[in-house]
């Protein structure tokens, strides 16, 4: 049987009417929005619904996509399903939903899509809840949920990193609050999205570069929406970031009706930006009104203590003008017991001094008479021995003339010329000295064999020992003295 032909068409008739006989009527989906774009001009709004799973067998991610039309006839009971909601849910990137629709097939570009006529807000509050709950438990049993909240906080916490939407209300109000108190804050911004599927590694990154930053708190804020908008602050990614922290994290999201993970991580949550800084403002004011309050008790102990330095030195400076007129009264009586005896004193003195005096001169003239005989007694002692000096140095020129006469006799270069020799042993191989060893004394110092070398008057000899004898009874010669050959 020849297979059938179709037109394009006509294909994708047949395969939607397939499709509406495998999916009669509507279907519910599931899955995370993805590329929503803005509504066209005809009010119509497309999207991708997508959802990951891992793959059974190799274990790796799989995406799956589908195509959403939500056309400008279905918006009004779409919006009415949201109204339900109380406006907890937008359909924006990175939520999670379940909508409703018919299953077919876009003849334009031939592509598979689901044309949406509802959506089931329960089912992305509901997810929103479990999955926040899930991760409530995983903070809570590994210790990080409290964590932040055992970060010292500073008592005067005038430095501020600011988390926030650069320009945002939220950001707008915080900075307005504390210009208002007049304060020395100090605030460093860092601008992140804190909504869509990129704001919680942004939010997340901020917190890591606060932490490297010297600063007293940070602080994330952002203002109210709906539930969805809020879905950053219940990201795992901001909550390990937060318990992470070595800075006290405050947080102001939201409404005051909503509470994310992030608050519940963070060392204190306020309900809402404003909120925040009313609290910084309070904390440096009770620190100022301390200070000014010890600063009060501070000068009235002072003042205390000094009234009663004062009046303890008044009533010293008394006691001792007291005592000292006393002083001076007893010494003056001193004084004057104490005149008469001086005076007696010094009398007594005096005269003894004169009698000392007196004897003195009278012992003078003899004492000067016996140093003047003693004196010329040394001076006629000291012309006898100046008069026999000459003779005792005519007797020492003679010594020394002889002495002379001994030394040039003794000289060797004399001996050698009257017909005397020097032996020497000759110097052993290789030696660069003077080509001889230590003198020969003894017939005893040379072997049958060794090397001679003899000194005379006009040069020196060699010679080799061919007979060696020592004399029964040899001359007795005086020592020789000391050379640097023979010590």
């Amino acid at each position: 049987m020849a297979a059938p032909t179709f037109t394009v068409h006509e294909l994708i008739d047949r395969a939607n009417a397939a499709l509406r006989d495998s999916f009669p009527g509507e279907v519910w989906v599931e899955g995370e929005i993805h590329n929503k774009g803005r509504p066209s001009a005809a009010g119509h709004t497309y999207f991708s619904l997508v959802e990951t799973r891992a793959d059974p067998v190799t274990g790796r991610k799989q995406t799956a996509t589908v195509n959403v039309a939500l056309f400008n006839k279905a918006r009004d009971r779409v919006n009415k399903h949201l109204r339900r909601a109380r406006g907890q849910v937008r359909m924006d990137d990175g939520v999670r939903v379940r909508l409703r629709g018919e299953v077919s097939i876009y003849p334009g570009s031939s592509s598979f899509q689901l044309i949406m006529v509802g959506i089931d807000p329960t089912f992305t509050l509901g997810n929103l809840a479990a999955e926040r709950a899930a991760l409530l438990g995983r903070l809570t049993a590994e210790g990080l949920l409290g964590a932040n909240a055992t970060r010292p906080m500073s008592p005067l916490p005038l430095r501020i990193t600011l988390i926030a939407s650069r320009g945002s209300a939220a950001e707008a109000d915080f900075l307005h609050e504390l210009e208002l108190s007049a304060l020395a804050f100090a605030v460093t911004r860092v601008d992140v999205r804190v909504q869509g599927t990129e704001a919680p590694e942004e939010v997340a990154a901020a917190l890591a570069l606060a932490a490297a930053q010297p600063t007293d708190a940070v602080v994330i804020i952002r203002g109210g929406g709906a539930r969805t908008d809020l879905a950053a602050f219940d990201a795992e990614a901001v909550a390990r970031a937060i318990a992470a922290s070595p800075h006290p994290v405050l947080t102001g999201i939201g409404h005051e009706i909503d509470t994310s993970v992030a608050d519940e991580v963070a060392h204190r949550a306020y309900k809402t930006p404003t909120a925040v800084a009313g609290a910084l403002i309070d904390a440096v004011l009770a620190q100022s009104a301390q200070v000014e309050d010890g600063a009060g008790r501070l000068r009235r102990s002072v003042r205390a203590r000094l009234d009663e330095a004062e009046n303890a030195f008044e009533d010293c400076q008394r006691r001792v003008a007291v005592s000292a007129g006393r002083a001076v009264a007893g010494a003056d009586a001193q004084v004057s017991s104490a005149v008469p005896r001086l005076a007696s004193a010094a009398r007594r003195s005096l005269r003894h001094g004169e009698r000392e005096v007196t004897l003195a001169q009278g012992r003078l003239p003899n004492l000067a008479e016996g140093a003047l005989a003693h004196s010329s007694a040394r001076l006629e002692a000291l012309a006898h021995r100046a008069a026999r000096a000459p003779d005792r140095l005519d007797l020492m020129t003679e010594r020394l003339d002889h002495v002379e006469a001994l030394v040039r006799a003794a000289d060797p270069a004399v001996l050698l010329r009257r017909g005397y020799a020097m032996v020497r042993l000759a110097a052993p191989d290789g030696d660069t000295g003077t080509g001889a060893g230590p003198l020969v004394r003894s017939a005893a110092q040379a072997t049958v064999g060794d090397a001679l070398r003899i000194t005379v008057a006009d040069g020196s000899l060699g010679a080799t020992v061919t007979d060696a004898r020592s004399s029964p009874d040899p001359p007795q010669l005086p020592p020789a003295a000391p050379t640097k050959d023979n010590p």
